[in-house]
């Protein structure tokens, strides 16, 4: 079952209202079913859960062994406030007999989302994520392994480091009997960001590392999963050259007899991220995720919770709409006796996607699926069933922090000044004395139904859409010439590297000329009068006109056919006259 949220059009790149979406769904207590069979858990998504319910969450990990009637979450992201998240160092159990969740440890000083876990031998293991302080995301400063034991976890964390793996975050992977698998993330060490490509396997039993194969390319933000013969991976997104990212669609798989990766990716193809994916009987499932569709001058992120099934090379879709299961991504699942277990994710935030739901795998027969469609390349259209994100900043700060430590990396590698998010900017970024001089000022939020002076200007945002945050009344902001609002501390980030706003992308010093420009067309008028305005270089008299570069605001001349056009302002810094 299927929503649309509908933003407003005048917010084009502000981020939905953080309000919950999604109307609360029923939480059953799920009755003792410790014996429970393929077919009885169910052909049809059900809801899990009890209360009490620990804190929502994404970019989590959710696991189990085979023979054992518990389910364990650990870490991740929570949403608490509608301005705010926050890192969870908190592990809890969730029983599959009385429904019932039970918090079992802390993390001892381990606070991470993006990461990978399994249970082996009675033990919880846990490797890689990433944590955000300060505004500010980072790795690992090195590799380790995080062992808990389940029977005793008072015991607290044992930590074996591996300094031969580089550290990383949004790394995919799983275990196998007693090797632990894992490929890709990202890897962010100050401003030095990169994809990882490389393939790991760690002995759970003599803790001994050993690198595979790498994959066919670098991959972050992608689905893992393995089974007896193979390791395969799905979607994800990987660097352009400029630094900027792309989406990608390709399934590959290694192969561990034969140590070689196979492109096993079908011609229905579907781009996602953050969606999930694991094995039963040898076949792949892949659930939930979101990608990226540019509409016009927006971007689209078009969040879902479509169930997939690949077999016979290509994907198939459960094709019943009696799903009650939210929409979401940065969620994780786990195969538990024959049943796919979702849980946790977002969709606005953590607590759009707080339930358990679940749906027997083993109770679907060929009638439930059909073939699916695909969505690469897919144009945008607001009728498809999905829900829609209309935002330009619907990319985390995670994302925005990744594309602009690659842009400084390969920049700074290329010995060149600077590389935009969509392509090389056309001047270099601002030193931190021009930033200084557009100021900062305070933020007030506009009562309802203030009058609006200057309809062409951006709508003052609510939220800056570098950092996500909501802004706070009397929070300091750097208003940009363009009307756009950001936090002092993301925006100067940007501007240090592209002399251009973020979200418009209009050139700061062409807009701080234009400024100039209107105050002295301006006091020239009054000056005369308010009967017209001596133009430089164009040989005097009066221009008729309809505002400069777009902008609204009243006419220079006293009627409204009178005024002046600009018909360029020159980019050159030293050209001493403008041409009007």
């Amino acid at each position: 079952m299927f929503g649309t949220l509908n933003p407003d059009p005048t917010h084009p790149s502000s981020y939905p209202s953080t309000s919950s979406f999604l109307t609360s769904l029923l939480n059953p207590s799920l009755p003792p079913s410790s014996d429970r069979t393929l077919t009885e858990a169910g052909s049809s998504w059900s809801v899990l859960d009890s209360s009490p319910l620990p804190p929502s969450r994404r970019s989590h990990t959710l696991t189990s062994s085979p023979d054992s009637n518990s389910l364990i979450i650990s870490f991740g992201f929570h949403s608490s406030s509608p301005n705010a998240f926050s890192l969870l160092d908190d592990v809890w159990e969730w029983s599959t007999e009385t429904g019932e969740y039970e918090k079992i440890a802390t993390g001892g000083g381990i606070e991470t989302g993006g990461h990978l876990s399994c249970v082996y031998n009675d033990h919880l293991y846990v490797i890689g994520g990433l944590r955000f302080q300060n505004r500010q995301w980072s790795s690992p400063s090195q590799t380790s392994l995080h062992i808990l034991s389940l029977t005793s976890p008072s015991l607290g964390w044992t930590s074996i480091p591996f300094p031969s793996i580089p550290s990383r975050g949004e790394l995919v992977g799983g275990c196998l009997n007693d090797k632990m698998y894992f490929h890709g993330g990202l890897r962010i060490n100050g401003n030095d960001v990169m994809g990882m490509n490389d393939l790991w396997e760690i002995d759970l039993n003599t803790y001994v590392e050993k690198k595979l194969k790498d994959g066919p390319g670098e991959r972050f933000s992608h689905a893992g999963a393995v089974c007896e013969e193979r390791f395969c991976v799905s979607g994800g997104r990987a660097f352009k050259p400029s630094g900027s990212w792309y989406m990608l669609s390709e399934v590959s798989c290694y192969y561990f007899g034969e140590e070689v990766w196979r492109d096993e990716t079908p011609e229905n193809r579907y781009e996602r991220v953050y969606h999930s994916l694991d094995f039963f009987e040898d076949e792949m499932y892949q659930f939930g995720g979101y990608r990226s569709v540019v509409n016009g001058n927006q971007v689209v992120a078009m969040v879902d919770n479509d169930l997939l099934k690949f077999k016979g090379g290509e994907w198939l879709r459960y094709n019943r709409e009696d799903t009650d299961v939210p929409v979401r991504f940065q969620h994780d699942t786990e195969i538990w006796k024959g049943a796919l277990v979702v849980y946790g994710g977002r969709f606005e935030t953590t607590e759009d996607c707080r339930v358990v739901n679940e749906i027997g795998l083993g109770g679907l027969g060929d009638e439930a699926w059909m073939r699916a469609e695909g969505d690469a390349g897919e144009e945008f259209d607001l009728g498809s069933g999905v829900h829609l994100i209309v935002a330009a900043m619907i990319i985390t700060g995670l994302m925005l922090l990744a594309v602009f430590g690659a842009i400084r990396r390969r920049a700074l590698d290329a010995g060149e000044p600077a590389i935009g998010m969509f392509g090389r900017s056309n001047n270099a970024g601002m030193e931190q004395n021009q930033i200084d001089e557009i100021g900062i000022t305070e933020y007030r939020k506009e009562p309802s139904g203030a009058a609006v002076l200057d309809e062409s200007a951006p709508e003052e945002a609510e939220t800056c859409s570098i950092c996500l945050s909501d802004f706070t009344e009397g929070e300091n902001i750097r208003k940009l010439p363009c009307g756009h609002i950001f936090h002092p501390e993301c925006v100067d980030v940007w501007l240090k590297r592209n002399c251009s706003c973020p979200a418009c992308r209009q050139s700061i010093r062409t807009m701080q000329r234009a400024g100039e420009v209107r105050e002295r067309l301006e006091r020239e008028r009054r000056e005369n009068g308010g009967t017209g305005v001596q133009s430089q270089g164009s040989g005097g008299g009066e221009s008729p006109g309809r505002g400069l570069l777009g902008a609204a605001g009243p006419p220079f001349g006293d009627r409204e056919d009178e005024g002046l056009e600009m018909s360029a302002i020159t980019s050159n810094e030293n050209e001493n006259e403008e041409r009007v």
